[in-house]
């Protein structure tokens, strides 16, 4: 069932920089059920018809929902990757913050039945826009520009790794490489983006040495072979070409 229209208050968001991992993490988790609840009810109302009449797939929709518990504005990503799904296309969701160098984005990732918070700050997507976006040559016009959600639209399968907690972790996706710090056993805070097809020798021998040093238990891992931990651990799944949104 819909709860309401949070989206006609005008009080300012509850998340800022500043919060504590802990802190954030508590917020976004009080918001969940009731978003799980108004995510159903935006397929059922809008975008089953939508993707059911796609002309092609998959096919997708972003939307923001602002909770009226907590105050907080959520950008919600669905996807449909077939006609038959589209009464239960799969739902992304992160809330976008502001820093003094940017924004960043708080993501959750559910896994291993609980949820996990990825916060990722400012110079992540600075260093995806210098190593991925410009290099690639990729037009934002049709995202308004937005990188976060191109970002989350275009990298959807996350393989993570840590060796320690408070240690370095690395991540893989389809687009390259994530680099951050493993902080507690639910928080993961990243740091930055690699693409090795630009990276220089010195940098990926010194990368290198980084992974072997701190991901002991992968002592074959390189900076050439992590970024397709997650293309190569989805080689079942049928390949396709993202569609738009149909009726923009």
């Amino acid at each position: 069932m819909y709860v309401g229209n949070p989206l006609q208050t005008k009080r300012k968001d509850m998340i800022v920089e500043s919060m504590s991992l802990k802190e954030v993490y508590e917020q976004l988790m009080k918001d969940l059920p009731l978003l799980w609840e108004w995510a159903y009810w935006k397929v059922g109302y809008e975008l089953r018809s939508k993707f059911a009449h796609s002309n092609v797939y998959p096919c997708y929709a972003f939307r923001t929902w602002r909770s009226p518990m907590t105050n907080i504005t959520w950008r919600i990503l669905f996807y449909c990757t077939e006609k038959k799904k589209a009464h239960a296309p799969v739902c992304r969701f992160y809330v976008k913050y502001d820093s003094a160098n940017g924004k960043g984005a708080y993501y959750c990732e559910y896994m291993s039945k609980r949820y996990l918070l990825m916060k990722y700050i400012s110079h992540f997507f600075a260093r995806y826009r210098q190593r991925y976006i410009e290099p690639n040559h990729i037009d934002l016009s049709s995202f308004k520009y937005d990188i976060i959600d191109y970002y989350f639209l275009h990298n959807q399968d996350l393989f993570l790794c840590t060796y320690l907690l408070n240690e370095y972790f690395y991540g893989s996706d389809e687009q390259g490489t994530i680099f951050g710090i493993h902080e507690d056993e639910l928080y993961y805070v990243v740091k930055t983006y690699i693409n090795p097809e630009t990276l220089s020798q010195k940098k990926k021998a010194k990368l290198d040495l980084l992974l072997r040093d701190g991901l002991k238990y992968f002592p074959t891992v390189t900076t050439e072979n992590v970024a397709n931990i997650a293309k190569n651990r989805n080689q079942w799944q049928v390949k396709w070409k993202l569609g738009e949104e149909k009726g923009k």
